[in-house]
């Protein structure tokens, strides 16, 4: 079995508790098997997944939500172990051990210390990690983190037909390396709190999928909010699963049988958590080996070697399409006059046909040229195809009117081309192909562009674009530079104009404060004999001063003197009252009362 799943024993001894109580969530299965929907659902619960992430493609419309230092770790692990994710070879028995592991278990622990410093729950998807989890365990027990996995689980048969879709890969390598990496996140997990989830079930009803995740991994997983309810909602749609079983072309694979009970036990592991099938996990190990050993020593090299074979071939046709482009700069000499453009148009999904077209001569300007169609009364169309001439060339759409309207946003409304698309250089470039074959068109989607024509009346529409060789493109960047220079130019007689402005309008302020300091020197004039009788004044005051004082020194003291005679005389009447007998104020009583 170590040939399959190398020396990973799986005892699984639990990461550690975190001390912090951070969450570290590890989303493991194969590429195409629905890791990317899960962690599109756990980003919206809260987690965090780093901030370089890798960007949306055709085949990941929603995106992958994978950290691009991750992968960028786990691309240069794999590489020094001479493998690649392609690669279903079971990796070195001693892979942890190496210094680039080691390498890689330092940049990862960074990566994720500093992940969990903005949220206590962190995500972890890169399909690679499964094969990978050892270290990833390591890292967990490093920070100290709480760890859980998710084994995403999808049909075999669909994962084959997705990668053979995006990557060409044979049904048998597909077969293999879905097991391979199912295999691997199985006994690397062991004894740590995992969940299986089936893709399916995460499209088909994921409020009970995350109730299952949180009945196997505890407070790992978070609570959905209520506002993260609507968009998980408009996140998960059936058009994420893209290949079903029953509606694809199928293929031989030694391994399907194999694989096909490996997706059954892996179903049972997501309905039944508590039971313990490691025992039925290692016996498909154990047959799969010498399966996998029969494929790699034949049919393996052989695939190899016709990818190597088919990326050279891609780079050779990508050469000559830069010859056959080169070819088309090339000016000719003589010049030929241009062909007529022609204009087809339709309703729905009808092909273009001859019948419903119409030609026109353009009229030229250097290389710009301008048609002008005119459809029939009473077309109707919703889309519009322009041929712009019957030769090879490279052509640059710049604008298109209908009646007098124009169609914007033109970019937008691009719905095909012919042959190769070329990036535009210009502002007003809507659309810029070269065509080495001698059909080359634009087709434009008008469908919200309808109007009412008036009866009888022709439908006109306009189409300006350009035809460019080398001389052309020079030409047009010389007169793009000569209208920039011109643009500056008048730039900076604006500017000077608002300088001239500004100095006239300094200068007028500058006798505005000459005037002003002439009244103030007049005003300072008549002030200054009023400042000069100012230390006059003071000393007027202060002599006031001090005759008020002295004064009011004088009135107090004959105020005291006064009081002290009065005190006086006091002091005399008591004593005089006190020396008469109480016979004589009788006397004196009684003498007045007879007298009265």
């Amino acid at each position: 079995m170590a040939n399959i799943l190398g020396d990973s024993d799986g005892t699984g001894t639990s990461a550690t508790v975190s001390e912090g109580g951070s969450k570290l969530l590890l989303v493991l299965g194969m590429h195409r098997s629905g890791t990317s929907a899960l962690t599109g659902v756990l980003q919206k619960l809260g987690a965090e997944l780093g901030e370089e992430l890798l960007a949306p493609t055709p085949d990941n419309p929603k995106g992958y939500f994978e950290n691009s230092r991750i992968v960028d770790v786990h691309e240069s692990l794999l590489h020094s172990l001479a493998r690649g994710w392609q690669d279903p070879r079971a990796l070195s028995a001693q892979w942890r051990e190496t210094a680039e592991a080691d390498k890689a278990f330092d940049g990862l622990s960074a990566l994720v210390r500093s992940m969990a410093k903005q949220a206590r729950f962190v995500a972890v998807k890169d399909p690679r990690a499964s094969r990978f989890v050892p270290l990833w365990l390591d890292v967990a027990r490093a920070l100290r983190l709480d760890v859980g996995a998710v084994l995403m689980v999808r049909h075999p048969n669909e994962v084959a037909a997705s990668l053979r879709k995006r990557d060409g890969l044979s049904r048998s390598r597909a077969h293999l390396l879905w097991m391979v990496y199912l295999l691997e996140a199985e006994r690397g997990s062991r004894g740590v709190a995992r969940a299986f989830l089936s893709y399916e079930h995460l499209l088909s009803s994921w409020r009970q999928a995350l109730a299952g995740l949180r009945d196997a991994l505890g407070d790992i997983v978070p609570d959905t909010p209520d506002t993260a309810i609507g968009e998980i909602d408009g996140f998960l749609d059936a058009s994420l699963r893209r290949q079903k079983v029953g509606e694809l072309d199928e293929g031989v694979s030694p391994f399907e049988p194999l694989a096909l009970e490996l997706f059954g036990l892996a179903l049972r592991g997501a309905a039944n958590p508590a039971d313990d099938l490691s025992a039925a996990f290692d016996s498909i190990a154990r047959r799969l080996e010498p399966l996998a050993a029969h494929y790699h020593e034949g049919p393996l090299p052989l695939e190899q070697e016709i990818q190597r074979q088919r990326e050279h071939q891609v780079q050779v046709d990508t050469t000559l399409q830069f010859a056959a482009v080169r070819e088309l700069w090339r000016p000719s000499l003589p010049v030929l006059a241009p062909g007529a453009a022609r204009l087809y148009f339709q309703v729905g999904t009808e092909p273009f046909i001859e019948d419903r077209a119409v030609s026109a001569e353009p009229v030229c300007d250097g290389n710009r040229r301008v048609v002008v169609f005119e459809i029939p009364e009473g077309q109707k169309f919703d889309t519009l195809r322009i041929d712009p001439d019957s030769r090879p060339g490279i052509y640059a759409l710049e604008s298109l009117l209908i009646c007098g309207r124009a169609v914007e946003p033109l970019h937008s409304r691009i719905s095909g081309l012919n042959e190769f698309p070329f990036p535009s250089i210009r502002a007003s470039d809507a659309c810029r192909i070269g065509a080495i074959g001698d059909d080359p068109h634009f087709v434009v989607d008008v469908q919200d562009q309808t109007q009412t024509f008036e009866p009888g009346t022709m439908i006109r529409v306009e189409v300006r674009y350009r035809v460019e060789t080398v001389l052309s493109e020079v030409g047009g960047h010389i007169e793009d530079y000569r209208e920039a220079l011109q643009a500056h130019g008048r730039e900076l007689a604006n500017t000077q104009q608002g300088l001239d402005a500004a100095l006239q309008e300094l200068a007028g302020m500058r006798q505005g404060l000459e005037s002003g300091l002439r009244e103030l020197e007049r005003r300072e004039a008549r002030l200054q004999p009023v400042v000069d009788a100012i230390p006059d004044v003071v000393a007027r005051q202060k002599l006031l001063v001090s005759l008020v004082e002295a004064t009011t020194l004088k009135v107090d003291e004959l105020r005291r003197l006064d009081l002290a005679r009065m005190e006086q005389q006091q002091e005399v009447l008591l004593t005089w009252v006190r020396r008469r007998s109480f016979g004589y104020w009788w006397r004196r009583l009684t003498r007045r009362g007879r007298s009265g």
